[in-house]
């Protein structure tokens, strides 16, 4: 048994690439998972004992394997900067929001995977995903929304224009 050549697919989470392949040569009388299992493959350059996980597309189709590698630069989005200051989210909520859209996603990526992955920094601090993600669309893209804690979001504002203490 062997695999084809492993072939790049899609992102599957910040940083890491799927690479798929279809084992050959299995004998009529071995277990075919077990064959995707155990029957080791070079990506890269880098030797891989075992799949991430096999796919057994029935006899006339056949077995295929999935990996996911690791620094692939290729899936690596990127926020739009500056980051759009939204402002707080509520009276005396004590979070601000910001947000940004992403940016350099691969056809065939999952959008929503790839955004709640993707790390930022925000005044210093690193975030590895945002609060939340939203897809608006083709045209105006995946957005990533964070709801950082901001002292300044704390205090409620009567309909006078007075201050309340929290």
């Amino acid at each position: 048994m062997h695999w084809d050549e492993p072939r790049p697919s899609r992102c599957v989470e910040y940083g890491i690439r799927e690479y798929t392949a279809h084992l050959l040569d299995i004998p009529s009388t071995y277990d075919r998972r077990k064959g995707c299992e155990y029957t080791p493959v070079t990506i890269n350059g880098f030797s891989l004992e075992t799949p991430t996980y096999c796919d057994d597309k029935g006899w006339w189709s056949g077995v295929f394997g999935h990996w996911h590698l690791d620094n692939q630069t290729i899936c690596t989005p990127y926020w739009a900067s500056p980051l759009e200051d939204v402002g707080c989210t509520g009276e005396g909520s004590g979070k601000h929001r910001l947000q940004a859209r992403l940016w350099n996603l691969q056809s065939g990526d999952d959008w929503d995977h790839m955004c709640a992955t993707t790390p930022v920094i925000i005044h210093g601090v690193e975030y590895p995903s945002p609060t939340s993600c939203h897809d608006w669309g083709i045209i105006y893209g995946m957005y990533g929304i964070w709801d950082v804690d901001d002292p300044n979001c704390l205090s409620l504002i009567d309909q006078t224009g007075k201050e309340l203490a929290v």
